[in-house]
């Protein structure tokens, strides 16, 4: 079975549930098991070490100008990266014997140094770098010793945030790598510090909503945080770590085609990787509003969208097969006829209906999020390959509901088309209004998501709306046919 690689990893630790920190007395914790990644990590290096110093300069050229390539210049989350450090302050430690970060005097802006103000509170602090000094007490050692002496100084940077950081404010910081139990307990300790965070390609962490002492107060975090500590219990733990697991596997492979020479594979799986999993997290995972609302508002991300159009029609063949056959059935059955799409992202799925449609048909397309967050970028992906017969109501889908009911009322469409996954709740109002605006005969399709409230939503339907026909399929996507109108239903539809 194919393991699932992904670039991002978003925890959240729950509220409801009351963390403990203990003193850790043995320097490993034995349930978790680190010597798959160690193992890796090991191969890895290995490999580097059997090249002649000219076969390694040309590797590293070889990876500068494909991160500086057109394609992954426009794909790499990295670009978005680079824009969210706008505004942040670093911080600059000088010494690995500064645990508690009390030297450090100055912050560093685009490549100045500033004092720090007494009593001033920042929006965004960061600490991705240890600064020069520092590299050159560790650089002779390996990444995994490097972790280790460097620890004491990231606990530091972490309670200086106590003093420095505004409640709800931002913070960046980066591992070298994980092969120990401290880094697990370092990633937990974030988890405690701030509302959500998000691990990108393993070593860079964003932090967002920072929470201050609502968790560990000041002085626990000093008499605790300084010894080897234990947090428990440690929520998705193991998800944790089949994504730096599988991870680390898929990066030593890539590096496996460097080494070997294959440079344009090397891009293309780069360029896939990166786009592909993005996708994934951005449509399925349960978090998706903390992606959407931190990452791609604050970083700003602006992907080459046919690009992303071609790998989101690749990576969901089984919707866009399915969807061709309604939208053909449709086609034999009526002259004329519209559709009601909810969400849009890229316009994907908005291409595939146009292009499958008549000409004196139209799409509807509502999706409040494609100026908010997507910058009209589906929107204009329809008007530069031509498509007229459109229009995006930039409403809250949730909200607008009753008013698409009184615009359309007493005509109908044929299909409504859903992408993005909702709360339960959500969707139950949304039935209310698709069981009114939906034909007889019309179709409802969810695009394959993999979400435990859409599961939800599914067996709601199956046993509650009669007049709603599922309509079965080798593929699992999820679609219905209206075969009647609602029983209680006083409209009547055309």
């Amino acid at each position: 079975m194919k393991k699932e690689v992904s670039y991002l990893y978003v925890l959240k630790y729950p509220k409801e549930i009351r963390p403990e920190i203990e003193e850790r007395k043995d320097k490993e914790n034995k349930e978790l098991n680190f010597e798959p990644i160690l193992k890796l990590e090991d191969q890895k290096k290995k490999l580097y070490d059997t090249l002649n110093e000219k076969d390694k300069f040309k590797i590293k050229d070889i990876q500068t100008k494909i991160k500086a390539s057109e394609k992954v210049q426009f794909a790499s989350l990295h670009q978005g990266i680079l824009k969210s450090y706008k505004n942040c302050y670093f911080f600059s430690p000088y010494s690995i014997h500064d645990i508690y970060g009390l030297k450090i005097k100055e912050l560093s802006k685009d490549g100045k140094n500033i004092p720090i103000e007494i009593g001033k509170k920042y929006k965004k602090l960061g600490s991705t770098m240890l600064g020069e000094k520092i590299y050159k007490e560790i650089q002779k050692y390996d990444y995994c010793k490097r972790n280790e002496l460097t620890l004491k100084v990231r606990i530091g940077i972490l309670y200086r945030l106590y003093d420095l950081l505004e409640l709800g404010g931002t913070f960046y910081t980066s591992i070298l790598t994980i092969c120990n139990i401290d880094e697990i307990e370092y990633i937990y300790l974030l988890s405690l510090l701030f509302d959500t965070i998000i691990m990108i390609d393993k070593y860079n962490i964003q932090c967002y909503q920072y929470l201050g002492e609502e968790r560990i107060t000041k002085r626990d975090f000093k008499e605790k945080m300084y010894k080897p500590f234990h947090i428990h219990p440690k929520p998705h733990i193991h998800s944790l770590l089949n994504y730096v697991e599988n991870l680390s596997e898929y990066q030593f492979d890539m590096y496996k085609l460097l080494i070997n020479g294959k440079y344009k594979k090397y891009e293309e799986k780069s360029l896939e990787y990166i786009l592909g999993s993005y996708m994934e997290v951005s449509v399925d995972n349960p978090s998706i509003k903390v992606v959407e609302n931190n990452f791609l508002r604050d970083y700003q991300i602006q992907f080459n969208t046919p690009m992303m159009v071609d790998l989101i029609l690749s990576k969901k063949k089984d919707t866009v097969k399915e969807l061709k056959n309604i939208l053909n059935i449709i086609k034999i059955k009526y002259v004329g006829y519209r559709y009601l799409q909810i969400g849009m992202s890229y316009g994907a799925f908005s291409k595939i209906i146009l292009e499958n449609s008549n000409s004196n048909s139209f799409l509807h397309i509502l999706d409040k999020d494609q100026k908010l967050i997507w910058d009209n970028q589906g929107i204009q992906y329809l008007h530069d390959n031509g498509f007229k017969n459109f229009e995006c109501i930039y409403e809250d889908s949730f909200v607008y509901m009753p008013q698409i009911l009184k615009d359309f009322h007493p005509l109908s469409f044929s299909l409504i088309f859903i992408e993005k996954p909702f709360t339960f709740d959500i969707m139950m109002n949304f039935m209310v209004y698709i069981q009114l605006l939906l034909s007889r005969f019309g179709f409802l399709v969810f695009d394959k998501m993999i979400n435990i409230n859409m599961f939800k939503v599914y067996e709601y339907i199956d046993k509650n709306y009669k007049h709603f026909e599922r309509i079965p399929n080798k593929h699992g996507i999820v679609m219905y046919r209206k075969i009647d109108e609602h029983p209680q239903s006083e409209y009547e539809f055309v």
